[in-house]
């Protein structure tokens, strides 16, 4: 009974000339004919030859791709309406259909498809971009066309789309970049959540989180979407691969860090009247007691300046201290005393003990806090922490 049923169909596709009939013939044997029914196929094939109509062409080519997947007529057959036809319903056809038959890397499919993305409809020029991406998905037309309407479209359909290409866009870098442009610059709320949605889906690898990092930290904007996306980045990323991709330097240990400093502020030379005095300040980095300080304070100027001396004791206030810093001054060579502390970041009690010696010496910090006059702060990271010490140096005298 179905090889009857078969070989009537069979016959329609060859004999009828109403070209409903062979629709309707195609697609019934469509139902029932398994893949690669050498019979089927033949058939569609001489009616694919034979027919003028876009209709019967466009319908049994698609029958044809389904029980013969990658059939170079089903392709050139809707590559041919979507050259010719003036029907814009049967080339959105087309260009669904291509997408779904046509072999990864098809060249007579993808030539078709990056014609299409040039197309002056915008809808035309999206299902274009979309299935392109399918057989090609590296092709940089079809990810630009898709990047921008985006960008430029609050349409939900559009975003539904791009949700469907999720494990094709796994790892594809122009693809994430597309999204991380539009994550980054669309001021819409339901668009920065979509890209943030679909980021979060194909990132995949260390290249690709790092990528998208780059791409997100100098947006200026306010978008919990954006900070979602960089957290999740995060996640993935050892914190010396964020911190790098986020700043654009390594994160240097903190024993190298403060060893480099070291050697850099031993380059530090006298001016005319200042003495440049840098100190490893670390004793005092959890220091909090204002009787304490003074002290420590004391201890690291005399190991510094005359280290076979015996340190004062009882020296718990600023009062006592300045008498001894005025004694070091008169054996330095210059009047003035600059003090460079590093490996110490300015607590409050630090800060309101400093400001207490600001009439016997100056005092600059390597930190990247932010410190009001007459301290002076310099961040570890600027291009050049040298010459910026230098010019501090030069403005005391």
């Amino acid at each position: 009974m179905e090889a009857t049923k078969k070989r009537s169909l069979v016959k329609l596709l060859h004999s009828s000339e109403n070209e409903r009939i062979r629709w309707l013939a195609s697609y019934s044997l469509g139902k029932i004919a398994p893949v690669g029914n050498k019979k089927a196929i033949k058939a569609r094939v001489q009616v694919l030859d034979s027919s003028e109509d876009e209709g019967t062409i466009l319908r049994v080519a698609e029958s044809l791709g389904k029980i013969n997947p990658g059939n170079k007529k089903a392709i050139k057959a809707r590559v041919h309406i979507l050259y010719y036809s003036d029907n814009m319903d049967r080339r959105f056809d087309a260009l669904y259909d291509l997408g779904e038959i046509a072999p990864l890397g098809n060249k007579e499919a993808i030539a078709a498809l990056v014609k299409g993305v040039h197309y002056d409809d915008e809808d035309l020029r999206f299902s274009a971009a979309y299935n392109l991406i399918k057989i090609e998905p590296g092709n940089k037309d079809a990810i630009a066309v898709l990047a921008q309407q985006l960008f430029n479209s609050e349409r939900s359909d559009y975003w539904e789309a791009v949700d469907t290409l999720e494990e094709i866009a796994v790892g594809n870098k122009e693809m994430i970049a597309g999204i991380v442009q539009v994550l980054h610059s669309s001021e819409n709320r339901y668009t920065s959540e979509r890209a943030a949605n679909v980021l979060k889906q194909i990132l995949q690898d260390k290249s690709s989180f790092l990528d998208t990092v780059r791409g997100l930290k100098d947006s200026h904007k306010l978008d919990e979407n954006k900070d979602e996306v960089l957290w999740h980045c995060a996640q993935n990323l050892s914190y010396p691969d964020f911190h790098e991709a986020f700043n654009d330097r390594p994160v240097v240990p903190a024993s190298l860090q403060q060893a480099q400093i070291a050697s850099i502020l031993a380059q530090l030379q006298p001016t005319d009247k200042t003495y440049p005095l840098p100190l490893d300040a670390e004793s005092l980095a959890e220091e909090t007691d204002p009787q304490a300080i003074p002290q420590e304070f004391c201890n690291l100027i005399y190991l510094a300046t005359c280290p076979s001396e015996d340190i004062p004791e009882n020296i718990d206030s600023a009062a006592k201290l300045k008498p001894k810093i005025q004694r070091i001054k008169k054996g330095l060579p210059k009047p003035q005393l600059a003090i460079i502390l590093y490996n110490c970041e300015p607590s409050d009690e630090l800060i309101k003990f400093c400001r207490q010696l600001r009439n016997m010496l100056h005092i600059g910090w390597v930190t990247e806090a932010q410190l009001e006059p007459p301290l002076r702060g310099f961040p570890a990271n600027q291009a050049d922490l040298l010459s910026a010490m230098r010019s501090w140096l030069q403005e005391i005298g």
